[in-house]
């Protein structure tokens, strides 16, 4: 009876640590998004209130902090801020990483106690504050193999040059060989996609990186979401080897269809994304093309659509959109699209010069037959729209791209959207592209 009255006192105690741990990362959080906000960090602040709500919902001063931040677009982004937000990024690193240790701590408490399952939710608040928290993925009996957390287990085999394919440990070089056909193709998951790719697990992985990426910004700069919930239906990202390859999956799931010729990558809504090699003497980067085709995919998944975009007025922002986010780049670590000097946005700033410009009052109105490789052009009126004085005309432009999407524009969407017509902004717009840079 001692016992059992010891056990009880020893749950309770630990018990109160614990809810004093989860109070303090709630205190935490906060001043993480206080120090944000204070540093003009908008999108850092609302992702640290967000993180405070999930820990304790309805928490009045992280409701009142996301409403103060306002939308997290970010319209420009300069040295000096750069070096804020490194300053500050550094200092939340320090902080995670301190409350994933303690947490760590209450799972190796809670193992030593022989209570797995409560070592396990103790590591899962680790991994909360820390993805990368060894001491937790070590409690769990996991080890790190080739910059992945895998069962013991797993990591032994893999040492040994082993790798699984349905069900078998086999050399890797088979394993390999035998990806390279469609049908055992390499599969990896992210939080918004999932990509199959028989080119190799590592362009996978390369893939699977820049469409996590691109989705983060697009629903940022567009919806002014910041960290969106994993999908519960992730967009699926199809890598094909060879142009052979994507014609046969397409014999077999569009009943014969054919890819357009010359095309490295396009999206088909209700499917997804289908990547094959670059045609000689692209442009664009295949990295800018994968850019591309995922920004399709989450627009398409964000804004269910209710016409046919391709035959309607507006079509320029359909493709626009995605040609904007070809920029899209990861700056050790924060997330921007934007740059100028990427593909597109050059090639725009160089046609204008040669008068290859359509005006903006013929230009808003055409269909995807008018609009033909007009890309430049519309990914510099996107650009535009987004960051102009300020960021002035994104509001409208963001409820314009929704009517796009839907596929709910005519001839007059525009001007309804943005309360002035095309031709009014014809001179401002193309001193934007001139200051391209």
């Amino acid at each position: 009876m001692r016992a059992a009255l010891l056990l009880g006192l020893l749950a309770l105690a630990a018990a109160a640590d614990e809810a004093s741990l989860r109070a303090e990362g709630i205190r935490g959080r906060a001043e993480l998004a206080r120090a944000a906000a204070a540093e003009g960090l908008v999108e850092e602040a609302v992702r640290e209130w967000q993180l405070v709500l999930r820990d304790e919902p309805g928490n009045v001063e992280a409701l009142k902090g996301i409403e103060a931040a306002g939308r997290p677009w970010i319209r420009a982004w300069d040295a000096e801020t750069h070096r804020r937000w490194k300053a500050w990024s550094e200092r939340r690193r320090k902080s995670c990483e301190d409350m994933a240790r303690r947490w760590a701590a209450v799972a190796a408490e809670r193992d030593a106690r022989s209570d797995r399952d409560l070592c396990w939710e103790a590591c899962q608040r680790a991994f909360g504050w820390d993805a990368d928290c060894q001491r937790a993925h070590e409690l769990l009996g996991e080890a790190k193999h080739d910059g992945q957390w895998v069962t013991e287990e797993v990591a032994g085999k893999r040492a040994k040059g082993l790798l699984e394919l349905r069900g078998e440990w086999l050399p890797a070089a088979e394993v390999r060989k035998r990806r390279m056909a469609w049908a055992d193709a390499w599969e990896v998951h992210g939080a918004h996609f999932t990509v199959r790719s028989n080119r190799g697990l590592g362009s996978a992985r390369a893939v699977l990186a820049l469409a996590e990426r691109v989705h983060a910004a697009f629903m940022r700069d567009i919806l002014g979401i910041v960290d969106p919930a994993p999908s519960p239906r992730r967009l699926l990202v199809f890598d094909f080897a060879t142009a052979e390859d994507l014609e046969a999956h397409l014999r077999e799931s569009h009943e014969g269809g054919k890819a357009p010729k010359g095309v490295p990558g396009f999206y088909t809504p209700g499917e997804g994304v289908h990547l094959t090699a670059l045609p000689e003497g692209s442009a664009l980067t295949r990295d800018e093309v994968v850019l591309h085709e995922c920004t399709h995919a989450a627009a398409g998944r964000a804004i269910p659509g209710e016409g046919w975009v391709n035959s309607r007025p507006g079509f320029w922002a359909w493709e626009g959109v995605p040609s904007y986010f070809e920029s899209t780049e990861s700056r050790e670590g924060k997330i921007l699209a934007g740059n100028t000097a990427n593909t597109r946005l050059r090639l725009a700033r160089e046609e204008l010069k040669e008068g290859k410009f359509t005006p903006l009052a013929k230009f808003v109105l055409l269909d995807q037959e008018g609009l033909g490789k007009q890309y430049q052009q519309a990914a510099s009126l996107v650009h535009f729209f987004l960051h102009a004085k300020d960021g002035k005309y994104r509001e409208a432009f963001v409820a314009y791209f929704r009517d796009v999407a839907r596929g709910n524009t005519d001839a007059k969407t525009f001007e309804k959207a943005f309360g002035r017509a095309a031709d009014t902004f014809e001179e401002e717009y193309r001193g934007h592209v001139r200051s391209f840079r």
